[in-house]
């Protein structure tokens, strides 16, 4: 246990991923930061990170559905699960340039999901030195009211969808995928957006497929291990 230190400790109402293993975690918790290997290619055109359970799922789905239309576009995810005032990371451990630029490269487009107000992230990104245009930072912005858990997702534009709309786009942008195959599929994920909001408004609910998704290597598990599932392919 800490001591002299303030712990806020903030749980959801949903089962969730088990993402890493012990181990795994134990390293993250102690970096505060980590690069999810299992989901990251090397030499990547674009960083897609997280902080926050549920931002954390709908970056990982993003991912899959990017991977999905694109496969050769090099991705890597990146979980942040302690920020300061200072840095990001842990107080006993944050991280300094050297560590910054590892994490998140020192010039290729980040795009972040975030569980606060973007602000923040934005605020701590004055710690370093790093163009913040490439980081287009995602998270609350009190738009949102009595809807969906993935309607307050879209709302604020944090969603799998959005994200992925992002992602392309940014592809797009990079000659890393021709721009009009880039803004072809991102309309198809706008429509998709489209689709659930209709689909909210008739039945209450977010559409199944929603709810239903799970990372590719937990995919055709039994129904026991599946409720267990976690996101490593290794």
């Amino acid at each position: 246990s800490s001591v002299r230190q303030i712990n806020a400790l903030v749980a959801g109402k949903t089962l969730e991923p088990r993402w890493l293993s012990p181990e795994l975690a134990r390293q993250q918790v102690d970096a505060g930061l980590m690069v999810w290997d299992f989901a990251s290619d090397e030499h990547p055109d674009l960083v897609m990170a997280a902080c926050g359970d549920y931002p954390t799922k709908e970056t990982m789905a993003a991912i899959d559905i990017v991977k999905t239309h694109c496969p050769n576009a090099k991705i890597r995810c990146v979980n942040v699960s302690s920020l300061t005032t200072v840095g990001f990371g842990t107080l006993r451990r944050v991280a300094d340039q050297k560590f910054f630029d590892k994490v998140f490269t020192d010039d290729k487009p980040v795009i972040f999901n975030f569980h606060g107000y973007p602000q923040t992230v934005k605020s701590i990104l004055f710690n370093y030195a790093v163009d913040s245009t490439r980081f287009d930072i995602r998270g609350y912005k009190e738009i949102g009211s009595t809807t969906t858990p993935f309607d307050m997702h879209v709302r604020n534009e944090t969603s799998r969808y959005d994200l992925a709309i992002a992602a392309f786009r940014q592809l797009g942008r990079n000659g890393v995928v021709p721009f009009e195959e880039a803004e072809h599929l991102a309309s198809i994920y706008q429509g998709k957006i489209d689709e659930n909001t209709a689909y909210i408004k008739a039945n209450g609910v977010d559409l199944p497929e929603i709810d239903a998704w799970v990372w590719p290597a937990a995919r055709g598990l039994d129904e026991a291990k599946e409720e267990a599932w976690h996101g490593q392919t290794n």
